[in-house]
Protein backbone atom coordinates (compact mmCIF):
# COMPACT_ATOMS: atom_id res chain seq x y z
CA UNK A 1 0.00 0.00 0.00
CA UNK A 2 2.94 2.11 0.69
CA UNK A 3 4.29 2.13 -2.73
CA UNK A 4 0.72 3.51 -4.02
CA UNK A 5 0.80 6.04 -1.15
CA UNK A 6 -2.37 4.47 0.29
CA UNK A 7 -1.77 5.62 4.24
CA UNK A 8 -4.24 3.80 5.89
CA UNK A 9 -6.72 1.15 5.59
CA UNK A 10 -9.48 3.94 6.37
CA UNK A 11 -8.18 5.16 3.03
CA UNK A 12 -10.15 2.32 0.86
CA UNK A 13 -13.82 2.95 1.23
CA UNK A 14 -16.31 0.05 1.94
CA UNK A 15 -17.70 -0.51 -1.58
CA UNK A 16 -15.55 -3.08 -3.71
CA UNK A 17 -15.76 -5.33 -6.50
CA UNK A 18 -15.22 -8.72 -7.37
CA UNK A 19 -14.67 -9.96 -10.52
CA UNK A 20 -12.27 -13.01 -12.06
CA UNK A 21 -10.06 -12.94 -8.98
CA UNK A 22 -9.27 -9.21 -9.35
CA UNK A 23 -10.90 -6.73 -6.63
CA UNK A 24 -11.49 -3.35 -7.50
CA UNK A 25 -11.29 -0.42 -4.89
CA UNK A 26 -11.34 2.91 -4.90
CA UNK A 27 -9.95 5.73 -2.85
CA UNK A 28 -12.92 8.06 -2.25
CA UNK A 29 -10.95 11.29 -0.83
CA UNK A 30 -7.82 10.10 -3.00
CA UNK A 31 -9.93 10.35 -6.21
CA UNK A 32 -8.52 7.07 -7.23
CA UNK A 33 -9.37 3.38 -8.12
CA UNK A 34 -7.16 0.26 -8.00
CA UNK A 35 -7.20 -3.28 -8.26
CA UNK A 36 -6.18 -6.31 -6.45
CA UNK A 37 -4.88 -9.55 -7.76
CA UNK A 38 -6.64 -11.77 -4.98
CA UNK A 39 -4.65 -14.72 -5.70
CA UNK A 40 -1.29 -13.40 -5.28
CA UNK A 41 -2.78 -10.71 -3.03
CA UNK A 42 -0.83 -7.79 -5.11
CA UNK A 43 -2.02 -4.36 -6.44
CA UNK A 44 -1.75 -4.52 -9.93
CA UNK A 45 -3.08 -1.24 -10.47
CA UNK A 46 -3.63 2.02 -9.30
CA UNK A 47 -4.80 5.16 -11.42
CA UNK A 48 -3.80 8.85 -11.01
CA UNK A 49 -5.98 11.07 -9.43
CA UNK A 50 -9.60 11.28 -11.68
CA UNK A 51 -9.94 14.71 -13.05
CA UNK A 52 -13.07 16.01 -11.28
CA UNK A 53 -14.57 19.56 -12.06
CA UNK A 54 -14.15 20.73 -8.68
CA UNK A 55 -17.08 23.26 -7.28
CA UNK A 56 -16.52 25.71 -4.43
CA UNK A 57 -19.03 24.98 -2.04
CA UNK A 58 -18.31 20.88 -1.73
CA UNK A 59 -15.49 18.70 -1.89
CA UNK A 60 -15.38 16.04 -5.05
CA UNK A 61 -14.93 12.37 -3.46
CA UNK A 62 -15.60 8.85 -5.20
CA UNK A 63 -19.07 8.14 -4.30
CA UNK A 64 -19.75 4.38 -6.41
CA UNK A 65 -17.61 1.81 -8.57
CA UNK A 66 -19.37 -0.44 -11.06
CA UNK A 67 -17.36 -2.97 -13.30
CA UNK A 68 -18.00 -4.69 -16.92
CA UNK A 69 -16.09 -7.02 -18.71
CA UNK A 70 -13.80 -4.64 -19.66
CA UNK A 71 -14.88 -1.33 -18.15
CA UNK A 72 -14.78 0.32 -14.86
CA UNK A 73 -17.25 3.35 -14.17
CA UNK A 74 -16.39 5.21 -11.61
CA UNK A 75 -19.05 8.11 -10.19
CA UNK A 76 -18.28 11.21 -8.19
CA UNK A 77 -19.95 13.16 -5.93
CA UNK A 78 -20.62 15.61 -8.62
CA UNK A 79 -23.01 12.85 -10.46
CA UNK A 80 -20.23 12.65 -13.06
CA UNK A 81 -19.60 9.19 -14.28
CA UNK A 82 -15.93 8.57 -14.98
CA UNK A 83 -15.47 5.83 -17.33
CA UNK A 84 -12.15 3.71 -17.97
CA UNK A 85 -11.64 0.89 -20.33
CA UNK A 86 -8.84 -1.99 -19.69
CA UNK A 87 -6.30 -2.69 -21.21
CA UNK A 88 -5.45 -6.52 -22.33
Amino acid sequence: FEKYNIKKANDTAEDFVVQDNLLYFYLAEQLRFGVLDINTKEIIYVSEPIAVVERDDSFTQLKDLKVSENKVYILDSNHTLHIFEREE
